[in-house]
């Protein structure tokens, strides 16, 4: 089976596996934790409606993009950092007919290219935790969202220390080494001024993911066509690393969760 080495892999993000073919192969159309199940959680959270405007931060190829405008009929701008993924929610919107509903944007969350005040609503899904800058990226959240809107975001937490055999570059890819802890992502929020913070335990969703690797990862050795599916170094030693994360998960230093706030208008912000 053709390898494929991640030497090169940015350390603060874990952008290039999800360019990989070898991840979709592995998570599936949801690269995110929780898949739509949780989009949708988010999404009635947010009151979302066709008469919304919302941005979809860190979109990868669209799958949240896609299902927020067709289920619920609203405008939606996806916004990623690769122009690779933007051309698949391109395609995948017009196979859908849904390009009337969906624009994209090659932009960086800590430098959102729309003026103050211009969404309804903010969504942004197991990304926090690859932006080099968080609190710049929630400062441009609260920028660009209306008053009295809302922004859901879930992503994964870590509570406890990371253990040192996942002190390695199969947790940086997989969004773990960089993750915050609860608290944090509170912190990040109340420090832009936003309100009415919510944040449920969503563990769940990282124990599913874990185990759709595994599951996953056991095919490799069945891949007929070798030349279609290049596999990573690093994931020649994914069952142990993954049994190390189940370990972790079970004692609580992992998990995930889904928080929403609301952006207070200037009069309600102002109000002692």
């Amino acid at each position: 089976m053709k390898t494929q080495s991640m030497n090169n892999a940015n350390p603060n993000c874990c952008m290039d596996f999800y360019q990989l073919p070898i991840t979709q192969f592995l998570l599936g159309d949801s690269f995110h934790p929780g898949g739509l199940k949780l989009t949708k959680q988010l999404a009635q959270q947010l009151l979302i409606s066709r008469e919304s405007r919302v941005l979809d931060i860190a979109s990868g190829r669209g799958t949240s993009s896609l299902y927020l405008a067709e289920q619920f009929g609203c405008e939606v701008v996806a916004l990623d950092l690769s122009e690779k993924n933007l051309t698949i929610t391109r395609a995948l919107s017009k196979e859908k007919n849904l390009s009337s509903k969906i624009t994209t944007t090659v932009a960086n969350a800590e430098k959102i290219p729309f003026n103050d005040n211009t969404f309804d609503a903010i969504i942004c899904e197991c990304a926090v935790c690859t932006f080099e800058a968080p609190q710049l990226a929630a400062n441009e959240m609260f920028r660009v969202l209306k008053p009295n809107a809302k922004i859901g975001i879930s992503d994964v937490v870590l509570n406890q220390k990371l253990p040192r055999k996942l002190d390695n570059l199969f947790s940086t890819i997989f969004c773990i080494k960089g993750a915050l802890s609860s608290q944090h992502y509170v912190d990040l929020l109340q420090a832009e001024n936003f309100k009415r913070i919510n944040q449920s335990q969503a563990d769940w969703a990282i124990a599913e993911i874990v185990e759709k690797i595994k599951a996953q990862s056991k095919l490799l050795d069945t891949v007929l066509d070798s030349d279609l599916l290049s596999v990573p170094s690093w994931l020649n030693g994914s069952e142990a690393a993954l049994k190390e994360i189940e370990k972790f998960i079970a004692v609580g230093g992992l998990g995930y969760m889904v928080m929403t706030a609301k952006k207070p208008s200037p009069l309600s912000a102002t109000t002692p």
